[in-house]
């Protein structure tokens, strides 16, 4: 199929989807309205399979390259009506962008949308009006608006799964990224021997990763010195995945279950003193 042939095709949607690394282009003969788009996501993220790719929910959808696919998205910001949507889909990072033909790509964490369809999707007797509605008025205020410098492939865990006395559990961060880039710092460089720790956190009571990684910046002529890096939706969601994956490689069991046994271990006491 050629560029021009997409083009030519009424209702038709294009998709980027970038898994390990890759990025492999496909096109559907199908309206696939945002909406749609993420009710597929939800359904794949539901009930994923080891090795499904997630361009096996469209099984009509043809192979396109790049330059098909910009042709398609540029065909999508005329608002021809020949394509009814296109969107990249970052399974490493975790998020979905939609090119809206007003405001240009917008960007969401893949659960949000997921989570937002389901709402649309909860009852099964709506008009297709009020579940707009709803799908809408739950992704409001949730666009993202920060880089996601965190994916799956570029950073990993190491050492102990440390619990502290806040309730949390600390997982140490190695980067495979240019901090500096990222942190607004100057280690990446032969002219110091500064350094950075970084910690995500895990907060146990509330079962959800923590909305900043703690970083810490030492080396030799300066102070330790404590940064900020607030996570966005989807940085959040890539990091309670692999926290989960590294709680099992390390603990031998799942992140709640390490969470609900660690809670006990830390209430035993105060119940003694209760008795």
């Amino acid at each position: 199929m050629s560029g021009q042939d997409i083009l030519q095709e009424p209702q038709q949607a294009v998709f980027r989807v970038t898994e390990k690394g890759e990025s492999m282009y496909f096109s559907v003969p199908e309206s696939v309205e945002l909406l749609q788009a993420a009710a597929h996501l939800r359904n794949y993220l539901s009930d994923k399979k080891a090795g499904t790719k997630f361009t096996a929910i469209f099984p009509r959808g043809e192979k396109i390259t790049q330059e098909q696919f910009d042709a398609a998205a540029a065909e999508r910001m005329e608002n021809t009506g020949c394509i009814a949507g296109a969107y990249e889909l970052d399974l490493d990072a975790r998020t979905l962008s939609a090119l809206n033909i007003m405001d240009g790509w917008k960007v969401y964490a893949m659960q949000d949308m997921a989570d937002a369809a389901a709402q649309a999707y909860q009852e099964a007797e709506m008009s297709e009006d009020d579940r707009w509605r709803i799908f809408l008025d739950r992704l409001d205020g949730r666009e993202l608006t920060t880089p996601s410098r965190l994916t799956a492939r570029n950073f990993y865990f190491e050492d102990s799964i440390e619990a502290m006395d806040d309730r949390t559990l600390n997982f140490y961060v190695v980067p495979c990224f240019n901090v500096d880039e990222a942190f607004s710092t100057f280690v990446e460089t032969d002219e110091n021997d500064h350094a950075l720790n970084i910690y995500a956190n895990y907060d146990m009571q509330r079962r959800q990763v923590c909305d900043t990684l703690e970083i810490t910046l030492y080396g030799s002529g300066i102070e330790d010195q404590s940064l900020t890096y607030r996570l966005n939706a989807a940085e959040k969601e890539v990091l309670r995945e692999k926290m989960e994956a590294y709680c099992m490689q390390r603990e031998h069991m799942p992140l709640n279950q390490l969470c609900q046994e660690i809670l006990q271990e830390q209430d035993a006491p105060m119940q003694e003193m209760q008795l």
